[in-house]
């Protein structure tokens, strides 16, 4: 980056990771400032973030509800001329009349995740699947021009051969088509060991089989599903 703010390598992954997924920056008159906000499930995980963006920026958390049912943790830090200069780099100006600007897939930041800027990504967005042990990140947001990039990306960056899957949704009074990156059996594995060391203590549910700790809820995962079986 070169806004003149100095980062460190930890806290730069964390935010292009987080941008990736479930992180947006919010643009000012002059500067931009970062917001991400997740669900009371992942408590630890969001003053995990907090605590590692602190180190730079002024970061204020609150706690309220979205709805009469849904609770959630905000964060917001300080505007600054690294998120503004960020901005440039994950967002182009939308054609939509219902909305200004538009989160894209460029090449130049994918170039620069490490291990722990996919961890979480995957923290953000990932799933695992435990009937067949695969997992996906939910992209649905990007075209699927970007998701050509992204499979482009996984294949020649690491090696990983990614599966771009049709997610049908309705949107208003319309069904629309979405898109995920999806890595059968074999790519799940090998991209969950090459995250797993930098996945936080609070999140290691989402590696599955990977993770030995997730061995109980493997296991009853397994049963659960046996039951599903037979009443099928």
């Amino acid at each position: 980056m070169n806004s003149g703010i100095e980062i460190d390598e930890e806290v730069k992954q964390v935010l292009l990771g987080s941008l990736l997924g479930d992180g947006y920056i919010a643009r000012g008159s002059k500067n931009s400032g970062y917001v991400e906000a997740h669900s009371l499930k992942q408590k630890d995980y969001f003053f995990w973030k907090v605590k590692i963006l602190s180190r730079y920026f002024r970061v204020k958390t609150r706690f309220g509800n979205n709805g009469p049912k849904y609770y959630k943790y905000t964060l917001s830090t300080n505007y600054a001329s690294i998120f503004t200069e960020m901005h440039s780099l994950f967002y182009v100006k939308s054609i939509l009349p219902s909305s200004k600007w538009v989160k894209v897939i460029n090449p130049l930041i994918l170039s620069q995740l490490t291990p722990l800027g996919l961890a979480v990504w995957y923290c953000d967005d990932g799933t695992y699947y435990v009937r067949d042990n695969s997992c996906s990140l939910s992209t649905q947001g990007f075209t699927f021009k970007d998701h050509l990039v992204l499979k482009n990306y996984f294949l020649s960056k690491w090696n990983i051969d990614t599966v771009i899957i049709e997610d049908y949704r309705k949107y208003l009074n319309e069904h629309r088509v979405y898109y995920r990156i999806m890595f059968n059996k074999k790519s799940a594995e090998k991209f969950l060991n090459l995250i797993k060391d930098f996945v936080p203590e609070c999140m290691t549910y989402k590696l599955g089989r990977i993770s030995n700790k997730n061995k109980e809820l493997m296991e009853n995962e397994d049963k659960r599903y046996k039951a599903i079986r037979k009443v099928e």
